[in-house]
């Protein structure tokens, strides 16, 4: 079926990184087949994405490498190998963001099912839940993260959601948990 709702919201800050960057956070409500399937996607939002940011520091390389090598064959080749260095330094950077752009948590709540997916890197976090044993703890005046308790295991949630939205996000989670 279709989406019928999509929200897409997007804040300043999060702890989890610098303060500058920005977050997206996405609600679909999908009905199928009698079933109400309702997913938050938490993830970041990369000002560049990983192909747009090689394209800038592969430009910057070839410049730094560039006039590296001019100084070089005017004698000067101790700033080639300073020059290399910092190509190093620009790729290493490069290969740091790329590899954590797609950070992102999934949670799908689908009949009597809670699934929490967590992405940060190559690793993916998957967990599972009866919905009926879940219980969302939130206390909007610590500002921390959104906890799924269920028995004795905790789930925290909204990694990527700006501490102002994750009151809204725990008030959905709730909701879909009483259905």
């Amino acid at each position: 079926d279709s989406v019928t709702r999509r929200e897409q919201m997007s804040a300043a800050h999060c702890p989890a990184a610098g303060p500058s960057t920005q977050y997206r956070w996405r609600f679909d409500r999908v009905g199928g087949q009698g079933e109400d399937i309702r997913q938050w996607i938490l993830m970041r939002n990369c000002a560049l994405g990983p192909g747009q940011l090689g394209m800038c520091i592969a430009a910057l390389a070839a410049a730094t490498l560039l006039i590296g090598t001019l100084f070089a064959v005017h004698g000067y080749w101790l700033i080639l190998l300073f020059a290399g260095i910092q190509v190093l330094v620009l790729g290493a950077s490069f290969l740091a963001y790329a590899r954590h752009a797609a950070d992102r948590e999934r949670i799908v709540a689908s009949g009597d099912r809670l699934l929490v997916e967590w992405t940060c890197g190559t690793h993916v976090c998957r967990t599972e839940r009866e919905a009926k044993w879940l219980r969302v703890d939130y206390d909007s005046r610590r500002e921390g993260l959104i906890r799924l308790i269920a028995g004795g295991t905790t789930i925290e949630v909204g990694r990527y959601v700006p501490g102002e939205r994750r009151g809204m996000l725990a008030r959905e989670l709730r909701s879909a948990l009483a259905h």
